[in-house]
């Protein structure tokens, strides 16, 4: 399952065995975590931000020239760049 979102994209398949019921949670909770008016990222364990969902890319676009950085630099980096 991958669950895309204008320059961000997630890979279900990287994180369980694909099966019927993960991949519906999956799609659940991406849908719900996407749509949310709230900016949310996913970070790894290590500190890795693994996915931002739409709110959070449109911060990240208006504090682009704050930051040094956009959304799409901020995804596959460590969280404590911000």
């Amino acid at each position: 399952v991958q669950i895309e979102s204008s320059a961000m994209s997630f890979d279900s398949t990287t994180v369980a065995p694909a099966t019927s019921a993960t991949t519906q949670g999956v799609e659940q909770f991406y849908g719900l975590i996407e749509q949310a008016p709230l900016p949310c990222l996913l970070v790894d364990p290590q500190g890795k931000v693994n996915y931002i969902n739409a709110a959070g890319q449109l911060l990240f676009h208006e504090l682009s020239a704050t930051l040094g950085f956009g959304p799409d630099e901020l995804v596959g980096n460590a969280y404590s760049r911000l």
